[in-house]
C-alpha cells in the first residue's frame, strides 16, 4: 500500500469537494464527472446523454451557481475569492 501525506489544506479541500458533491443530484454528478474527469465538451456530453446541448450548459452553470452559493454558506464575503472555488472553476 503506497502512502501519501495530505497537508491539512489539501484534506480540508477534499472534504469539502467530498460534501459538495453530496449536495448535487446523481445527473449533476454524471455531468461534471464527464466535463471534468472524461475531459468531454459541452457537445459530446450531450450526445453521450441524448440531451439537448442547452440543457447541458444550463446545467453546468445551474452547478457552478450552487456550488458557490454552498461555499458562500460559510459567510464568505465573495465564494470566488475562495481558494477551493477557485479551483473549482
Amino acid at each position: 500500500m503506497v502512502q501519501t501525506k495530505v497537508s491539512k489544506n489539501q484534506l480540508q479541500t477534499i472534504e469539502v469537494t467530498i460534501g459538495l458533491l453530496k449536495e448535487l443530484s446523481s445527473e449533476e454528478r454524471v455531468i461534471l464527472a464527464l466535463h471534468f474527469y472524461e475531459e468531454l465538451n459541452v457537445e459530446e456530453i450531450a450526445e453521450v446523454l441524448d440531451q439537448p446541448v442547452g440543457k447541458i450548459e444550463e446545467t453546468l452553470n445551474a452547478i457552478q451557481k450552487r456550488v458557490l452559493q454552498l461555499l458562500s454558506v460559510d459567510n464568505l464575503p465573495d465564494a470566488r475569492q475562495n481558494p477551493i472555488a477557485a479551483q473549482a472553476f
